[in-house]
């Protein structure tokens, strides 16, 4: 794990490499399995039993490499969110459990349970595969029930009740004491007949420098003589 952890680039996230890592392992031992045990004992085990062995060494192998390899490795390097990582490394351990784990599982209970153990190999790698059955299946039981969980919270739990107010409880809720101020467009003054806007707009400064200002009339007024002449 150690070695492993050295090699990788900074920021690569740990778990999902170590399914990348694990499962390649299980292919190993699932197509060295077959060319040891099943291959070479077509005619104990039967030709429909060894083709689907092979076939679902193949179909795992495809979907490890094209689909699963490829979530776990965006997981573990291109995703930032942990609940999208969670969501990645499930997906591909759901799709590798029903294309390989499973019935290579089950194909080799039935070859075991008619013809026994033919020797310490096919013994060894039958507690491999029951291994990666038995972690996939709990991988994907365990998201099954916190799926099942947040749908029944959200349905009936209390975030449902939190958000589902009747009306007589929504009217019932209080009411802030200092009213949300009004945007520009819905102050009660006009724009075009009273410009006081702009004082409002201006602040203290503004305001008191329009008072000290005098109209122009006013000013021509004061300066004015008794007989009308400046």
């Amino acid at each position: 794990m150690e070695f492993i952890k050295s090699v990788l680039p900074p920021g690569t996230s740990f778990p999902p490499v170590v399914l990348m890592v694990l499962y390649l392992v299980a292919f190993v031992f699932s197509w060295a399995n077959y060319g040891a045990s099943f291959r070479p004992n077509i005619s104990l085990y039967g030709k429909d039993l060894v083709a689907a062995y092979l076939a679902f060494c193949i179909i795992g192998t495809l979907v490890y490499t094209l689909v699963s390899g490829a979530l776990w490795l965006r997981a573990s390097r291109y995703v930032v969110r942990s609940s999208h990582k969670v969501r990645f490394v499930i997906i591909g351990v759901g799709l590798l459990f029903f294309f390989k784990d499973f019935p290579l599982f089950v194909i080799e209970a039935v070859a075991l349970r008619q013809h026994g153990w033919r020797n310490g190999f096919q013994g060894f790698c039958f507690v491999v595969q029951l291994f990666f059955f038995l972690f996939p299946f709990i991988v994907i039981w365990l998201a099954f029930i916190w799926f099942i969980t947040s749908f029944l919270d959200c349905q009936w739990g209390t975030s449902s009740v939190q958000t589902h107010l009747s009306l007589d409880e929504a009217l019932a809720q209080p009411v802030p004491l200092t009213p949300p101020p009004l945007m520009l467009h819905e102050n009660s003054y006009s724009y075009d007949k009273d410009p006081s806007f702009l004082v409002q707009l201006g602040g203290p400064t503004l305001a008191s420098t329009s008072h000290k200002q005098t109209p122009p009339e006013a000013r021509k007024d004061d300066i004015r003589g008794p007989g009308g002449y400046i």
